[in-house]
């Protein structure tokens, strides 16, 4: 038997300790690396000071005129949200102090009042501003390392449109890529350089400072009208401008990833990541004024933070044709945002509420917005399709579908057309597993419906396609053409429609034959051409001619692997680029072909990461102007044909140049040595033992001349005048 020790019965019983201390044990992971999540549901005060807005600009009443102005205000405040406290401070002799206190139940229904409310206009005299309780503390405690900003002196750029005054019209594109390091340095080298090309000429530096190293940090990107290469940096972004490319501006955002600009470039959007994605940045996305550099708007994403810092889509904002107004996503989801450009204010103090929104897009020449809801099969809602005027919010247009799968909506480059894609379903079938629902489709038909904004009362075209949708592309000079392709099994068909204000329906003109599997439609800046194309192992790129009533294929090439094609600016030229991010495993690099297909140059670079022509101011030319360049286009054609004759007799002649000058370096080379090795000779023979080999015989040498083709040209012979007449 075992002998009990009564005495230390009650010790034992006593739980063991698990201290930290007691064994010196440091915990590495912090608690907010391990539960963010929950953490941030703990109560904190500086989500409740988001939650409070302080109003300023109130007018300033007496105790009797108080209880009139809580009225007037709270009329005002509940039209924000029903839910909420204000507090109106007095003076000692009983006046407000013009100012006041609101708090609401979240910080996302606060943001949303100092939207409204900042810059709110209440008569002449009172024009509100906000802000929020945790605004005070950098009221309180402002920046100690804060200095006035240095003015900085006056850089004269030059003509920041000098590349459009080429009498050749040369277009300009940049790559980015990396060269291969040196030996023992490890690593690649990248680089960013702008070239010119020219017609039957290899591409030359546009000047000689646009070739740089580590000119960026990630990818570079034209502004719209081409005038400024933005490169991204660590610290933010940069604007380089000029003949020499000299840095215009800089905006500080740091760890920025993305980069966006207005259509007319005058403001610069960035976005950047928040190291930790449960911590609010208010100014995670900001928008600059690319003159002054100053920083107009600030806005925080917590919303999309939460989601693996993933946007919805980029660029976040899209902007009117004018810069005037730029949208965004409502908080929710459930609306669009409209900010007015000059103060960064929402339009009308009111966000625009549409249930179930899923895109939206402006048109490219007018304030008017296409938007997409998407079916609600529990609310008995279809899926919407509408058009809404801006600054009205007028809805002048509203196509209700149901049984809608998906859709895409694509506007003409005049902004009077949009077309719409939609895949309609006849059986849906839902699963749930876990909470999560898995929703597949059976019976999918596409459809293309046209609406016509050209009149007040737009009109709505509808076309079923009998086969699988694949893409669309508008023509873009005058928008009444667009190519959709559809594809039945393993091959693509390209399909050209004409839009006739006689017919109900779009008009098919010309159906190719099934081959490749295309999968993108590109058309050329002015219309008239476009290409057809796969990006894909197969690489195929149809060429098509358009202009004529029957359009027909002009080229078929192949550029297998290739990731994705461009046309310049003025439709001259199309490229076929194979980037680093293809992923097929070739070789990367560029190939150019003329607007018919044929091919004018390729460049094998290493490790290409991009390509980009550089973008044009939009030329706008009157129908006069017009009518008379068509009126003399065979004398303009003439003069150009002869013109291009002499720039190939010029290539020649620089070719044949080219080569006497390395032969004739050679031959100095040549004399050289044979100089040397006359003045060696009798040491030579000396170590030779007196005899002299220089004399031995040598074989006959044959010369042989080699015939190299330059120039070709076709010369069209008369035929002989028969004797008899």
């Amino acid at each position: 038997m075992h002998a009990v020790d009564l005495n230390n019965a009650e010790n034992d019983d006593a739980e063991p300790s698990f201290s930290d201390h007691e064994y010196d044990y440091i915990d590495s992971i912090s608690d907010e690396e391990l539960v963010g999540d929950v953490l941030r549901k703990k109560p904190q005060e500086s989500v409740y000071e988001l939650c409070c807005v302080i109003v300023c600009g109130i007018p300033v009443v007496g105790e009797d005129r108080l209880p009139k102005l809580k009225a007037v205000l709270g009329r005002l405040f509940a039209r924000i949200h029903a839910q909420y406290k204000d507090n109106y401070p007095l003076e000692s002799d009983g006046k407000t102090k013009g100012y006041c206190f609101l708090e609401y139940p979240t910080s996302e229904i606060a943001a949303t009042a100092m939207a409204v409310l900042d810059g709110y206009i209440l008569d002449k005299n009172h024009v509100f501003s906000t802000n929020t309780f945790a605004d005070l503390h950098k009221f309180f405690d402002p920046d100690p390392q804060w200095k006035p900003p240095v003015p900085r002196p006056y850089t004269d750029f030059g003509d920041l449109w000098w590349w459009l005054q080429n009498d050749k019209c040369c277009d300009q594109f940049a790559v980015h890529y990396e060269r291969e390091a040196s030996k023992g340095c490890g690593g690649a080298n990248p680089f960013v350089a702008v070239y010119e090309f020219s017609k039957g000429k290899e591409p030359q530096l546009a000047s000689p400072n646009s070739e740089r190293q580590n000119w960026t940090a990630s990818v570079f990107q034209w502004s719209p009208l081409g005038t400024f290469l933005a490169s991204i940096h660590h610290m933010g972004v940069a604007l380089w401008a000029g003949r020499n490319f000299d840095r215009f501006a800089r905006f500080q955002h740091e760890n920025v990833a993305m980069l966006d600009f207005s259509p007319l470039e005058k403001f610069v959007v960035t976005y950047a990541m928040p190291d930790n994605r449960w911590k609010e940045d208010t100014d995670s996305l900001r928008i600059f004024d690319v003159q002054t550099g100053e920083m107009r708007k600030g806005f925080s994403l917590m919303q999309y933070q939460r989601d693996n810092n993933m946007l919805p889509h980029w660029p976040y904002f899209q902007w009117s044709f004018d810069d005037r107004y730029a949208a965004c996503p409502k908080p929710g989801n459930n609306g669009i945002s409209i900010y007015e450009s000059e103060h960064f204010t929402l339009l009308n103090k009111k966000h625009i509420v549409i249930d179930n929104i899923r895109t939206f897009q402006w048109s490219p020449t007018r304030s008017l917005i296409a938007y997409y809801c998407e079916e609600k099969v529990a609310n008995n809602a279809p899926a919407e399709f509408g058009l809404m005027e801006i600054p009205s919010k007028v809805k002048i247009r509203a196509q209700r579908i149901f049984s809608v799968s998906d859709a895409e909506m694509f506007w003409n480059k005049n902004g009077d057309r949009l077309a719409v894609h939609t895949e309609r379903y006849q059986k849906k079938n839902v699963k749930s597993s876990g909470g999560v629902e898995d929703v597949k489709y059976s019976k999918l038909t596409s459809h293309i419906e046209i609406f016509d904004a050209r009149e007040k009362e737009v009109s709505v075209l509808s076309l079923a396609l009998t086969e699988q949708y694949v893409s669309f592309g508008w023509e873009p000079k005058e928008g009444d053409k667009f190519c959709v392709l559809v594809s039945t099994q393993h091959k693509v068909t390209p399909l050209i429609y004409a839009l006739d204000s006689s017919k109900h329906t779009p008009q098919l003109i010309s159906k190719f034959e099934p081959s490749e599997r295309f999968t993108t439609v590109a058309w050329a800046p002015n219309g008239g051409w476009l290409t057809v194309y796969s990006a894909n192992a197969s690489g195929a790129i149809m060429f098509i001619d358009s202009n004529g009533t029957q359009p027909t294929q002009m080229a078929l090439v192949e550029y297998p692997g290739f990731s994705k094609g461009y046309w310049d600016p003025t439709g001259r030229y199309f490229a076929a680029v194979y980037t680093i991010g293809g992923g097929k495993g070739g070789d990367t690099g560029y190939r150019i072909f003329t607007f018919q297909g044929k091919e004018l140059f390729r460049k094998n670079l290493d490790r290409l990461i991009q390509f980009k022509w550089r973008p044009r101011l939009p030329v706008k030319l009157s129908d006069e102007k017009i009518k008379l360049i068509r009126r003399n286009f065979k004398t303009s054609f003439a003069k150009f044909e002869e013109e291009d004759k002499r720039e190939r007799g010029r290539a020649s002649q620089e070719v044949i140049a080219k080569r006497r000058k390395i032969m004739d370096e050679f031959m100095k080379i040549r004399a050289r040595f044979i100089a040397a090795y006359k003045e060696e000779a009798q040491m030579r023979i000396e170590l030779r033992g007196g005899m002299d080999k220089s004399e031995a015989e040598v074989e006959d040498l044959v010369d042989e001349t080699i015939t190299v083709l330059l120039t070709t040209e076709k010369v069209k012979l008369e035929e002989p005048a028969d004797k008899g007449e």
